[in-house]
């Protein structure tokens, strides 16, 4: 184990090929449950790799080497190697062995590989577990239990490439990706890459008609809401830039089950006078209702002026509100 984990070729070689007795066992797991092609494969040592896969020289291995052992927390090597982004490795063992390795085995928390390689971002990986010739082919619709899968990975972490590679299989596919697709938390792919401020994810969904920029978590906020409260001026903009024309408009006035407050009284909330003009200069379906009040019967100038908030008051009052300004 310790040749393979520090890549001695020459020593692996000589275990490989010497008699011994008893016979050398190749599938030998230490404390974790690792065996020696699983430490080669997690420091990416390929020629390690490939000693072990052949035996040596062509010298046959007697057990073969086991290429779909788990570890004791249940993660395959081929999990490891991906999560590790050794896609020299990773081809190597789908070539090698391509209908032995198990390349849809799930973790005990039910993660695969190509969940794995979506959440690192490592397109090449990706790729090569796409195209592997599985029957039936690999899931790209499986969840953990935590909710997660493939293209909810992609897009809390931000991997454009992972997400391109996704929807294209996804577009051949008999079963195309669920779009509005949600995670813990009731949050959809959209509302992950807008709390993460992907801003390209983000545009590259909305581009979807399918996509519902509206859909919110189960606490009732839309991915509006949230990013009007934090003042994410690049994700705003791309959330009230025009969309396809059968994709389902922008509701900025929706508000909040609980607190009844709108994108807008979050923004002033915050003291986002910049959010705040992006909202009254916005160009939507439905126009902006400068009169709706929280729970507590504040509108949105109200809760300027309470905060004093005078260049959000000024903005406010020069689009005509109309109620005064007091709490």
């Amino acid at each position: 184990m310790m040749a393979s984990l520090t890549g001695r070729v020459d020593v692996v070689r000589l275990l490989l090929t010497a008699k011994s007795t008893p016979p050398l066992d190749v599938n030998a797991t230490c404390k974790k449950g690792w065996t020696a092609l699983m430490l080669a494969c997690y420091f990416g040592r390929l020629e390690v790799v490939r000693l072990l896969l052949s035996g040596g020289n062509g010298v046959a291995v007697n057990p073969r080497v086991d290429v779909n052992v788990q570890g004791t927390d249940g993660w395959t090597l081929l999990m490891q190697t991906v999560a590790r982004g050794h896609a020299d490795v990773v081809e190597l063992l789908l070539t090698t062995r391509p209908t032995e390795i198990a390349v849809k085995a799930t973790s005990r928390g039910g993660w695969t590989a190509l969940m794995v390689a979506c959440f690192t971002g490592n397109v090449p990986v990706i790729r090569a577990l796409l195209s592997h010739p599985t029957t039936p082919p690999i899931d790209i619709h499986a969840r953990t239990s935590g909710r997660w899968s493939t293209f909810l990975c992609a897009s809390a972490k931000g991997n454009i490439g992972a997400l391109t590679e996704l929807l294209a299989y996804s577009a051949k596919s008999l079963r195309p990706l669920d779009l509005n697709v949600r995670a813990e938390k009731g949050r959809s792919v959209l509302l992950m890459a807008v709390i993460k401020g992907h801003a390209e994810i983000v545009r590259t969904l909305l581009s979807y008609p399918e996509v519902d920029i509206n859909l919110p978590d189960r606490q009732g906020l839309t991915p509006l809401m949230i990013v009007c409260a934090e003042g994410k001026i690049s994700i705003i903009r791309r959330l009230l830039a025009p969309r396809p024309p059968s994709a389902r408009a922008l509701d900025v006035n929706i508000a909040a089950p609980r607190t009844q407050a709108t994108a807008l009284m979050l923004a002033v909330e915050g003291g986002h006078l910049e959010v705040v003009r992006l909202l009254l200069g916005c160009r939507c379906n439905s126009p902006l209702d400068l009169k709706a009040r929280c729970f507590k019967g504040r509108t949105a100038l109200m809760m300027a002026s309470t905060k004093g908030y005078d260049d959000i008051v000024t903005l406010l009052v020069a689009h005509g509100t109309g109620d005064g300004g007091q709490g």
